[in-house]
């Protein structure tokens, strides 16, 4: 892995994580009155995203310890 692809890769993880914590902030920001089904579809929206976050995460940090191995 080059340094341009480890920059790379690690700007995506980190728009992946700013957009989980986007969504994290409109589920915990929803009115209590808000209906039930759109408060589950906004918490599993966040849910989604903090997964593909986390797998994208693992992904450039595993190409980067090999890296250094």
């Amino acid at each position: 892995m080059t340094s341009r692809e480890l920059d790379r890769d690690v700007t995506a993880a980190d728009e992946a994580m700013r957009q989980a914590v986007d969504a994290l902030r409109h589920y915990h920001e929803a009115p209590s009155s808000a209906p039930l089904e759109e408060l589950e579809r906004l918490k599993a929206d966040a849910e989604a995203k903090f997964t593909s976050a986390s797998l994208c995460q693992q992904r450039v940090l595993s190409g980067f310890t090999k890296r250094l191995h």
